[in-house]
């Protein structure tokens, strides 16, 4: 994602009269965490306007659009519930085609194992088809599946 992009797509998160503040604040995290990923795993990798609408952001890759869910996975166990997790999985988000789950890691670590047991304690391998551990500032992108 191209600096144009991101300044495109703030402008339209902080115009939108329908979010909050904090729903502001919010998306304009989710858009830097989904442009550094865009910027690690895959630079053919297109945002769309309509997945910066709600917790699942979608992007367009390989022809196909898929949803991404970005977790910070420092508190994982204190904002993720699994009834969260569940209905934003089942939520309609455009036709997607595969939904990813990203735990985003921000300190400098490269133990995995949090991730992996949230994974296997919320039983949620079944309503994401692929997971990764993405660390931030290390600019890395690590697939868990």
């Amino acid at each position: 994602m191209d600096l144009k992009e991101f300044t495109d797509l703030s402008n339209l998160i902080l115009n939108d009269s329908t979010l909050t503040e904090q729903q502001k604040e919010e998306k304009i995290v989710q858009l830097a965490d989904l442009s550094r990923f865009i910027g690690c795993f895959s630079s053919s990798i297109k945002a769309s306007e309509y997945g910066l609408k709600g917790k699942v952001n979608v992007i367009v890759d390989e022809g196909g659009d898929k949803g991404i869910f970005f977790c910070d996975i420092n508190s994982l166990h204190n904002t993720v519930s699994y009834k969260q997790l569940t209905s934003e999985a089942k939520r309609d988000h455009g036709g997607v085609k595969e939904l990813w789950f990203v735990f985003v890691r921000e300190k400098d670590t490269d133990d995995a194992s949090s991730a992996l047991d949230f994974i296997r304690q919320k039983n949620i391998d079944s309503l994401f088809d692929k997971f990764f551990l993405f660390d931030f500032l290390k600019k890395q992108v690590h697939s868990l599946n």
